[in-house]
């Protein structure tokens, strides 16, 4: 946008600007832009309010409003801050975004406090389904509730790290990770996070904190380390890049934290990745790069000012896959409501996926190709953008109309993986004869002749890819990719799986090929998020840990998660990472399903 112009705009837009500009902080000297938006900007006429008599002070208006919004408040600030939500209102109604059900009760609290309307009363039970957008409006330049949470300024004070040990003593010794779980393209640490609403009365006032919720988690992480003690040690490398686990009961690294913002500021129920400030919700410190001298777990947890809390987990991924952190969470919150013991006994027995004697490769595996003499289309992460996007059962339906009868039975991961491969292909531009390649995380564990035991949560992941060059995978229609993702699938068995840990053993641990690879990963069945319930708070998200810094480890894959839009519908919401102009191609690609 150039400054120096004036702009003709929507009234939806207009709002935004002008509530941007009213909540956000200025110098004391008018910009030759600000003087634009004064002059399309006039008060807004609206006869509810003292607004339509004078032009509001924009700089002086966003430096009380925003002091006001990240302050701890007395009466008399309830008071100030809600008047002037009740002019942010009135902009809302003024340019025709408000609604019936709401604008004149409002009105009628106004006039009943004689202009003097309490913020406190604003956010009292009765109030907050219809005023909590306030603040999402007064922070927003424009209109998402991942933008809301982008557009925040909000701190997080975390008090000192601190080791958390198992309750009791438990087994001192070494236990060899599997060949599956040591693979190279496994160690590093992988960020999930879960938000929590207060089940109780949601109100704005900082005595609403659940002051005891760090104590009763620390207290179960404790109890739950006598069960899953190996993740209290820490890893060491032996001949042949083998890794173990010392079970020396270090602990793992736990952080208590505070912010001074509620859970209706980050977006409500329909909060989403990305998440812009993760890093201060996900402890991560530099030093857990180096794998081998760092805890195994890092835990985060979060305290919010309406009484809901946040709790952040870093992981080694070499310790489990997702299920088996899914399966470690379930028992912590178990344990935290007061159960002795979790519903599932962890079972370690990490041979049962080693390398056979002799190897035996059976397969291709063409996920370990080596591609040499290859130009990579992209090498910096800083242009680097994240979106999620939805897909319920409207845009699979169009999905199926698109693919010949005998293929409409496959199922949704088949089908949006498929879909998203082919958008991404098109969005980033490869040349036309260059192979792009779709690897496919495939959970093995109901794959055994003889099944993996109940409560295993070692990796038990297996990566096959599907390869095609750009321009079949582009010029044929969408059944194509399809039937190159189904066959991918379904060629994993327990062969398959016994085979890659051979080839672990045999080549060195190789790193899948990340030349034109699309990584995809579906856990929506792998992750109940209702399962992992403290019984102190309604789980709003739980997944992933995606934020809008794309990490070296994750910029190439896309999440699968359970979601419901903003209308009720259930669905899936897929991360995806581009450089920016191939995110706007990308974003273009999905809308075509709504065309069709």
């Amino acid at each position: 946008m150039d400054h120096k112009c004036s702009y003709v705009v929507k009234a939806p837009a207009r709002h935004l600007i002008y509530e941007n500009f009213h909540v956000k902080e200025h110098s004391t000297t008018k910009t030759s832009f600000e003087k634009t938006i004064f002059t399309i900007f006039e008060a807004p006429k609206c006869k509810y309010s003292n607004m339509n008599k004078k032009r509001i002070d924009l700089p002086l208006a966003s430096r009380r409003f925003k002091a006001l919004l990240t302050a701890v408040l007395s009466n008399g600030q309830f008071s100030a801050c809600g008047e002037l939500m009740y002019q942010c209102r009135c902009s809302y109604i003024a340019f025709g975004l408000g609604s019936v059900g709401m604008d004149k009760p409002i009105q009628q609290k106004y006039k009943a406090t004689r202009g003097c309307i309490c913020f406190r009363m604003l956010f009292s039970r009765d109030w907050i389904t219809g005023i909590s957008e306030l603040i999402t409006v007064a922070r927003l330049a424009t209109g998402s509730c991942s933008m809301a949470f982008s557009a925040l300024e909000f701190t997080v004070r975390r008090r000192e790290p601190e080791l958390i040990v198992p309750a009791k003593p438990t087994p001192y010794g070494s236990k060899f990770l599997s060949d599956i779980d040591d693979r190279k393209g496994h160690r590093f640490h992988t960020p999930t996070i879960h938000f929590y609403r207060n089940k109780r009365d949601i109100c704005m006032a900082s005595t609403c904190k659940i002051d005891n919720i760090v104590d009763v988690i620390k207290k179960a992480l404790a109890n739950t380390l006598i069960f899953y003690y190996p993740f209290a040690g820490r890893l060491r490398e032996a001949p042949g890049e083998k890794l173990l686990v010392e079970c020396t009961g270090q602990g793992v690294l736990f952080v208590e934290a505070d912010a001074d913002f509620s859970f209706s500021q980050l977006g409500g129920d329909f909060l989403k990745p990305p998440f812009p400030y993760l890093e201060q919700l996900v402890y991560a410190p530099a030093e857990a790069e180096d794998i081998l001298h760092c805890p195994l777990l890092f835990i985060q947890v979060t305290r919010l000012l309406c009484g809901g809390f946040i709790i952040g987990f870093s992981n080694n991924h070499t310790i489990c896959d997702a299920q088996g952190l899914h399966q470690f969470k379930t028992a912590l919150a178990e344990i935290a409501r007061g159960e002795s013991y979790p519903s599932i006994l962890p079972v370690w027995e990490r041979e049962l996926l080693n390398a056979r004697d002799p190897p035996q490769v059976t397969f291709a595996h063409q996920e370990y190709d080596v591609i040499a003499n290859y130009k990579e289309k992209f090498t910096s992460l800083d242009d680097m953008v994240q979106r999620s996007f939805f897909f319920g059962p409207k845009e699979l339906t169009v999905l199926r109309q698109r693919v010949p009868p005998h293929q409409k039975a496959c199922t949704t991961f088949e089908f949006l993986t498929a879909w998203l491969w082919r958008c991404r292909t098109v969005a980033i531009g490869y040349d036309p004869k260059e192979e792009v390649r779709v690897a496919i995380a495939v959970n093995t564990r109901g794959k055994f002749h003889s099944p993996l035991p109940t409560g295993f949560y070692g990796n038990a992941v297996a990566y096959p890819v599907a390869v095609s060059t750009t321009e079949k995978l582009i010029q044929n229609p969408l059944s194509y990719a399809l039937e190159l993702v189904k066959k991918a699938k379904d060629e994993v068995n327990e062969e398959y799986i016994r085979s890659t840990a051979d080839l672990m053993s045999i080549k060195g641990r190789p790193i899948i090929s990340t030349v034109r690879t699309y990584f995809v990963s579906d856990l929506r069945r792998v992750w109940n998020a209702d399962e992992v319930d403290f019984g102190y708070g309604e789980v709003v998200y739980g997944g992933q840990a995606i934020g809008n810094k794309p990490t070296s480890n994750h910029w190439m894959s896309s999440y699968y998660m359970s979601h419901k839009n903003n209308k009720g519908d259930k669905g899936s919401l897929v991360s995806v990472c581009l450089p920016t102009l191939a995110m706007k191609k990308f974003a273009v690609e999905i809308e075509s399903l709504h065309d069709d």
